[in-house]
């Protein structure tokens, strides 16, 4: 009976530690992915983003993020993000997305739907600046890329 009793206090510890380090993890202020076309992702295909509310002016990573099967014959991407603010600031960064090392063992999450996270910048947001567009496009030599299923933007 006396052990029963030492356990318990042992578990609300471990609970209670476990509900407090989650508390702490960052969240996202945006998160969104979008499905692109079966066919393939032309280069002449755009993805649109809005994001258009922050809590307050803040310092926030932003995240691409990628779900592709193994149709995707690629080792790597080169995207490039192009961020727009309602105060007519513009930004173009070219992003490299590294998804198989050179054995071509895929580097992501999951066997049959890859998906890759990439933090890519870092910068502060303002209310001034919302609604912020960020266009994102490839910029392979390939016109289209088969495997791709969506493309997604996280800011936290």
């Amino acid at each position: 009976m006396k052990r029963r009793r030492a356990i318990v206090p042992l578990w609300l510890a471990v609970g209670l530690t476990a509900v407090l380090l989650g508390a702490c993890r960052p969240r996202a202020t945006y998160y969104n992915y979008q499905a692109v076309d079966t066919e393939g992702w032309m280069c002449t295909d755009t993805l649109r983003f809005v994001y258009d509310q922050f809590p307050e002016d803040s310092l926030c990573n932003m995240s691409i993020g990628l779900r592709c099967t193994n149709r995707l014959a690629m080792q790597d991407l080169w995207l490039v993000m192009e961020e727009r603010t309602a105060l007519d600031e513009r930004h173009r960064d070219t992003v490299h997305v590294v998804m198989s090392d050179d054995k071509g063992e895929w580097q992501g999450h999951g066997t049959i739907l890859h998906e890759y996270e990439q933090v890519v910048a870092t910068g502060r947001y303002t209310k001034r600046q919302m609604p912020i567009e960020l266009l994102v496009y490839h910029v392979m030599q390939d016109q289209c890329l088969t495997g791709i299923r969506e493309i997604g933007v996280k800011i936290q």
